[in-house]
């Protein structure tokens, strides 16, 4: 669950110079920080099993992040911590700086029952306000559901697993087994 602890509004230069000596993450939203909460055990093993799968399965020119690489939405001005993110090609670093990455090809995010709704809904919109997002994909820590948002020409389409069976498209010919992404996890 995020807390509120500004009681002002920050830029978001004033966050990053707040968050580089911090000793816990924090969220930024419209000059805003917001703590984040530590996860539960299943949602630290869908976040290790997603970096694992994707490096076993992305091409060598492709880069994996992990949930300490900050994200920033420009357009909404929101700073987030995704799960995990990657991208095929030359990264873009927010004024150079090597800790704020501005074009993800794809993000994800494992709900927590304390972030699911907002997850869902408001930072879905801010992920989905990134130039270079191509998809979003949103796994449930608790139980068997998988949301994928991908960027069409014509705007967002929306997709849903809720069992084992089948494949999950990430991008291009990228795709995980949902059997393989939950195993002995739920």
């Amino acid at each position: 669950m995020a807390t509120q602890v500004t009681p002002h509004k920050i830029s978001f230069d004033q966050y990053l110079e707040l968050e580089r000596s911090a000793t816990g993450k924090s969220e930024y939203r419209g000059g805003e920080l917001f703590l984040m909460a530590g996860g539960t055990a299943a949602h630290a093993r869908l976040s290790a099993r997603i970096i694992g799968l994707l490096e076993r399965t992305l091409p060598r020119s492709c880069q994996v992040f992990t949930s300490d690489l900050k994200l920033y939405a420009a357009a909404v001005d929101k700073g987030m911590y995704p799960d995990a993110s990657f991208l095929c090609g030359e990264p873009e670093f927010y004024q150079g700086q090597k800790d704020v990455l501005l074009n993800p090809m794809v993000v994800f995010e494992v709900l927590s029952p304390s972030t699911r709704e907002y997850d869902l809904s408001l930072k879905a919109s801010f992920y989905r306000s990134i130039p270079a997002l191509e998809a979003l994909i949103l796994i449930d820590s608790e139980r068997m559901y998988v949301q994928r948002q991908a960027r069409q020409a014509t705007g967002w389409t929306l997709e849903e697993w809720t069992d084992h069976e089948g494949m999950l498209p990430i991008t291009g010919s990228l795709s995980f087994s949902l059997r393989e992404l939950y195993d002995q996890i739920l």
